[in-house]
């Protein structure tokens, strides 16, 4: 399959989401980070710009408040990171050395991992102790100067609530793993 010259290549909807995130001025960027913790139903002048950035392919479906989730904690930290979150959390913890604050972090890490969104009609929607969770981590690794894969948090905050619980133990093994 050949691409035409005019043909842009497919990008995943958490790959064109994060891309039109960077693409935002530092205005739109206030907005979002206003309403970091809300959903998009309890958003104050941010809708409008959030529709603007989600890819047609979300719009809609189950996972649009983990994308806004996400739009909402990206001004925080725009600084990329390679690995999943439980790698920035480990980072971050490296970052400390060896002091009481580690044990601190491990409290911490096990808190995110047992963090569960609130459920809107029967299904995971942003909101609740995930999202306060998440959002501290987020300004956590902001403060240490460490980056996030927001591709890769939109990925596994869409499936965060499965039965397998996948996401979960990635972030596990990349934070407690060995190096």
């Amino acid at each position: 399959m050949s691409l035409d010259s005019n043909e842009k290549p497919q990008l995943k909807p958490a790959e064109e989401f994060v891309n039109n995130l960077k693409t935002l001025k530092r205005a739109d960027l206030a907005v979002l980070k206003r309403n970091a913790g809300r959903t998009v139903a309890e958003s104050r002048g941010a809708m409008g710009l959030f529709y603007r950035v989600l890819p047609q392919k979300i719009v809609g479906s189950i996972s649009e408040d983990i994308y806004f989730l996400v739009a909402t904690l990206y001004p925080l930290n725009r600084q990329d990171h390679d690995g999943d979150f439980g790698a920035t959390m480990r980072a971050v913890k490296a970052l400390r050395g060896k002091t009481k604050e580690n044990d601190s972090m491990d409290r911490r890490m096990n808190a995110l991992l047992d963090s569960e969104f609130d459920s809107a009609s029967g299904r995971p929607s942003a909101g609740g102790e995930m999202t306060y969770r998440l959002r501290q981590a987020v300004k956590l690794a902001a403060a240490a100067g460490v980056g996030i894969n927001w591709h890769q948090l939109v990925t596994d905050l869409t499936s965060w609530s499965y039965p397998d619980r996948r996401a979960r133990k990635r972030w596990a093994r990349s934070y407690y793993g060995e190096q």
